[in-house]
C-alpha cells in the first residue's frame, strides 16, 4: 500500500483469496439494474459501480485461480471497490499524473453514465436506414455484409443483445428460462437454434479467448513487460466485446458485468465489430455513411436550408461536408467517425498523438473552408454574409474531454468559432425550435476558449432532446421493441 493507494500485485492476491468461479459469479449480481447514475436519489454513491465491476471480473478472469474460498458479497462488494485503489500508471509516472487520469477515469466510467436506448435505435437509423451518398461504392458494406459480420441482420442483433441485457440485469445466465409470455419474442428472433447461434458469434467468449484477447491487446506498442503489466487492469477490457463469458461454474454464460452489454449494442460496438473483421476497410465506409447520416438529420429541422459539400478547383478539392443556414448563423459541418482510441481511454502519453490523428483533420477543413468563404469565392456565394459562421466538428464517438485545454493544446487553432460534438448533438440539433436554434447561435461567441474553440458542454447545457423521427422509425423496427409494446410494456 502507498498512500491509499493498492499496488496490483496486491490487488492479484487479494482476487486469489476466492475461488474465480465463485468471485466473478458475485460480481455479475452486484450492479443490476444499472441505470446510468452512480448515486442514489439520497445522494449517496452506489455500493457496487460498473466500471469497477469490470475491470474486477477482468483482473478475476485473467488471473484469478480456483479452489479458494467462496467469496460473501460483502467479500464481492469489497474486492470491486479495491480495484477503485489499484495503482495506475499515472500514479507511478508523475509525467502523466494530472491529464492521463483524468482521461482514464472519463473515459473508463461516462459510458457507462450514458445508458440510453438512443444507441440501439441508432444502430438501425445509421447502418440501415441511410443510404450511401450516390456514387459511391463500398468496399465491404456491400449488400449481405450485415450476415457477413453477424450471422443476422443488424435489426437482429441488437434486439438479441437488449434481449440479454434486460435479462442479465435480472441475474440471469444464458441460456436462459423462458416464460411462457417471453417465448413470443424467442420465436420472433428466430426460435432457440438461430438465437443460440446469434449469441455465441456475437456475445460470447471463454476464458482462454478472454486471456488471449487481453494479452493481444497488451502486446501493442513498445512497452516493457513491467509497463505492460502495470497497464494490464487498466487496458482493453474484452468484456466491451464478448460481454458473457463462458467456461465458469456450470451454468452457460454468465455477464460479469450486465451494463457492459450496452456499450456492446452500439453504433461504436458494431464499429469495433467490422474493423476486427474487416480492418480500415470497413470504417471507410462507415465514414461515407456517417456524412449521409448526419445529412439526413439536419434534413429534418424545417428551419434548415442544407446543402451538401461543393468541389472547386481544378483538381477537384473539396469543402466541408455540410452547410446549414438558419435565420441565425450558418454553420460549417465536418463528420468524422472516428472514435477515442486505447492510448486516449487509457490515459496513455501517446493520447496526444492520438488526439491528434483523430480530430486534427477535421479541424484544418473546416479553416480550408472558412478561408474559402473569406476569400469570397464565387463557388459558396449561396452562403449570405450577414450572419455569424459557427464550425462544427461532429464525431461518432464521444470525445469526453474535448473540451480541456490539454487536448485542445495539441489541435490546430481554428480561425472561426469552432465546436467539436458528438452525434447526439446533431440528433438534438435537427429538433430544436426556432428559439432554441436562435439562443445557440447568439450565445456561441460567449463559450469561446482561449484556443478559439467553443465549448461545447456549456454552450449546448439545456438543449431540450426531443422526439426525432428518424430514430423514433428505427427504433420502432426493433423485433423486441414491437414485441415489448405487444405485451403492454412501456418502451419509451
Amino acid at each position: 500500500m502507498n498512500d491509499g493507494l493498492m499496488r496490483y500485485q496486491d490487488y492479484m492476491s487479494l482476487i486469489r483469496r476466492y475461488d474465480r468461479d465463485l468471485l466473478v459469479y458475485g460480481l455479475s449480481q452486484v450492479c443490476l439494474k444499472w441505470d446510468g447514475r452512480p448515486q442514489l436519489d439520497d445522494g449517496t454513491v452506489k455500493n457496487a459501480l460498473p466500471w469497477n465491476v469490470a475491470g474486477a471480473a477482468a483482473v478475476a478472469i485473467t488471473r484469478g485461480t480456483a479452489g479458494g474460498r467462496a467469496p460473501s458479497r460483502g467479500d464481492v462488494l469489497f474486492i470491486a471497490h479495491e480495484f477503485s485503489r489499484v495503482q495506475t500508471p499515472q500514479q507511478l509516472d508523475g509525467s502523466q499524473d494530472t491529464y492521463g487520469l483524468m482521461l482514464r477515469w472519463a473515459y473508463e466510467q461516462w459510458p457507462y453514465n450514458r445508458v440510453s436506448k438512443r444507441d440501439w435505435a441508432r444502430c438501425v437509423a445509421l447502418f440501415i436506414n441511410t443510404p450511401f451518398p450516390d456514387g459511391y461504392l463500398p468496399e465491404v458494406m456491400a449488400s449481405g455484409w450485415e450476415e457477413a459480420l453477424f450471422g443476422t441482420s443488424v435489426e437482429t442483433f441488437v434486439s438479441v443483445g437488449v434481449l440479454l441485457w434486460a435479462a442479465t440485469n435480472q441475474g440471469s445466465f444464458f441460456p436462459f428460462p423462458w416464460t411462457e409470455q417471453m417465448e413470443g419474442i424467442r420465436d420472433q428472433l428466430g426460435g432457440q437454434d438461430a438465437l443460440d447461434e446469434v449469441v455465441a458469434h456475437n456475445y460470447t467468449t471463454d476464458i482462454d479467448g478472454f486471456k488471449a484477447a487481453r494479452r493481444e491487446a497488451l502486446s501493442r506498442g513498445d512497452y516493457t513487460d513491467g509497463e505492460r503489466f502495470v497497464r494490464e487492469p487498466f487496458a482493453y477490457n474484452p468484456l466491451l466485446a464478448t460481454p458473457l463469458v463462458g467456461g465458469l461454474l456450470s451454468q452457460g454464460w454468465i455477464a460479469p458485468c450486465p451494463p457492459a452489454l450496452n456499450l456492446k449494442v452500439s453504433p461504436v460496438g458494431i464499429v469495433y465489430a467490422g474493423m476486427a473483421k474487416w480492418s480500415t476497410a470497413f470504417s471507410r465506409d462507415v465514414g461515407h455513411l456517417f456524412e449521409a447520416y448526419i445529412g439526413s438529420q439536419l434534413r429534418q429541422n424545417q428551419g434548415f436550408s442544407v446543402h451538401p459539400e461543393v468541389t472547386y478547383d481544378k483538381d477537384q478539392k473539396k469543402t466541408i461536408d455540410w452547410f446549414v443556414i438558419t435565420p441565425e448563423a450558418t454553420y460549417f459541418i465536418e463528420c468524422k467517425s472516428v472514435m477515442p482510441s486505447q492510448p486516449i481511454k487509457e490515459g496513455l502519453l501517446a493520447h496526444e498523438d492520438a488526439h491528434d490523428q483523430a480530430l486534427a483533420k477535421g479541424v484544418k477543413q473546416l479553416n480550408r473552408t472558412h478561408q474559402l468563404f473569406a476569400d469570397r469565392s464565387p463557388h459558396l456565394a449561396f452562403l449570405p454574409d450577414d450572419r455569424p459562421v459557427i464550425g462544427l466538428l461532429v464525431t461518432l464517438g464521444h470525445f469526453d474531454l474535448v473540451d480541456q485545454d490539454f487536448v485542445k493544446d495539441v489541435l490546430p487553432t481554428p480561425n472561426f468559432p469552432t465546436a467539436i460534438v458528438s452525434v447526439g448533438f446533431i440528433e438534438a440539433l435537427a429538433t430544436t425550435l426556432p428559439d432554441e436554434s436562435a439562443r445557440l447561435a447568439s450565445t456561441a461567441a460567449d463559450f469561446v476558449d482561449g484556443h478559439g474553440y467553443i465549448r461545447a458542454n456549456p454552450w449546448v447545457e439545456g438543449l431540450e432532446r426531443r422526439d426525432n423521427p428518424l430514430l423514433s422509425v428505427a427504433y420502432e423496427k426493433l423485433a423486441v421493441v414491437a414485441f415489448a409494446q405487444q405485451q403492454g410494456i412501456d418502451t419509451t
